[in-house]
């Protein structure tokens, strides 16, 4: 299960991030912009269900507006690897963070999951990291 919770009226959390987005219950990403939010979800081919998306008015207990919104059920499979022989042929490359650090992976979608080909960080070869504040300022 996928969930979401955005945060309006300008609020971020304690780290500056308006977008957080769990899987299964535990932290799996976050953007402080709607740009780098906006690409996470077509990266992965995730729909917001508007069946399950709701409007939280806590401005009166100071704490501003969140919209809380879970995706259509969509199986993520994390594999790393240590060489790009490993990595299908028809995966799609994107920039995203592994270990602190953005690193070329690769998406293979299937419809109903999406396998997530992440450099195993030991791997030298295949984990090159791009300058952090650079792209950061790009995907947010």
């Amino acid at each position: 299960m996928i969930n979401i919770s955005m945060l309006l009226d300008g609020n971020t959390d304690e780290y500056g991030y308006k977008f957080i987005v769990k899987r299964d219950c535990c932290a799996w990403c976050a953007f402080k912009t709607a740009n780098g939010f906006t690409r996470f979800l077509r990266s992965f081919g995730l729909k917001i269900n508007p069946k399950f998306t709701q409007l939280h008015d806590m401005r009166e207990a100071g704490r501003g507006r969140v919209i809380t919104a879970m995706c259509h059920e969509k199986a993520v499979i994390d594999k790393y690897f240590w060489s790009l022989d490993e990595v299908p042929r028809d995966a799609v490359q994107y920039i995203d963070l592994c270990n602190g650090r953005y690193v070329n992976c690769y998406l293979l979608d299937s419809g109903d999951s999406v396998t997530e080909y992440r450099p195993n960080p030991n791997a030298k070869n295949v984990y090159i990291p791009y300058d952090y504040f650079l792209v950061s300022k790009m995907y947010g």
